[in-house]
């Protein structure tokens, strides 16, 4: 919260209302359930879980960021602020993102103490791009419709979609989520991180180009 303080740039959790700590209570359902639970399909569920629900709601924070930028017209007050462009967009979004990846960093080490076959690096390495991703599409989404429902709704859509096509062709659409039944960082999922990370930085730069844009027309 500090970096974003020195940002001086209105948020307030209460803003979101009760969305603001939904991602925190998912992480929190989902630990309980690692240690709650146990069976076959144990670990495939765990990822399920942060897969479909944790890693998604990154999304929510970079859309409900700039709710008060496009309510009542608020940018114009806004963009008056002695601030870079980037203050207002990106390092924004990143300050927020850091908060959110270190809330579920800590989620998966909680998580790792109890699933003993699957190392805190491996879960690191499969969530936090994702995540990632889900972030920065929520902050291009946002920017680009100035609607929250928008975004929202095309995020919500496309993890439902996912979850009940298992990423097969039927909607072959790119797969950000790995579909991982054992929470194993194979080669190919390695690949995937590097992917949805390249993924992320591009959708923040268009992102950023076009809330300097909007700013200016």
């Amino acid at each position: 919260m500090n970096i974003v303080k020195r940002l001086h740039l209105p948020f307030d959790s209460r803003l979101m209302g009760i969305s603001f700590y939904i991602p925190f209570l998912l992480m929190t359902l989902t630990v309980t359930y690692t240690y709650a639970s146990s069976g076959p399909d144990h670990i495939m569920n765990v990822a399920h879980l942060l897969e479909f629900l944790v890693c998604p709601c990154a999304s929510m924070w970079s859309v409900y960021l700039f709710i008060s930028y496009y309510e009542d017209e608020a940018a114009e007050l806004l963009f008056t602020y002695p601030l870079p462009m980037m203050a207002h967009g990106l390092l924004r979004v990143c300050a927020f993102f850091i908060l959110y990846a270190t809330a579920l960093g800590i989620s998966i080490g909680l998580l790792s103490v109890t699933l003993k076959e699957v190392s805190l690096f491996q879960l690191l390495l499969l969530m936090i791009p994702q995540a990632l991703v889900y972030s920065a599409l929520g902050f291009v989404l946002m920017i680009g419709s100035r609607h929250p429902a928008f975004p929202l709704s095309i995020i919500g859509s496309y993890v439902a979609i996912k979850f009940f096509t298992k990423g097969s062709m039927i909607f072959p659409l790119y797969n950000i989520m790995s579909f991982s039944v054992d929470l194993q960082a194979s080669p190919l999922l390695k690949t995937l991180a590097i992917k949805n990370t390249l993924i992320a930085g591009v959708l923040f730069v268009i992102g950023q180009y076009i809330l300097g844009k909007r700013k200016l027309s």
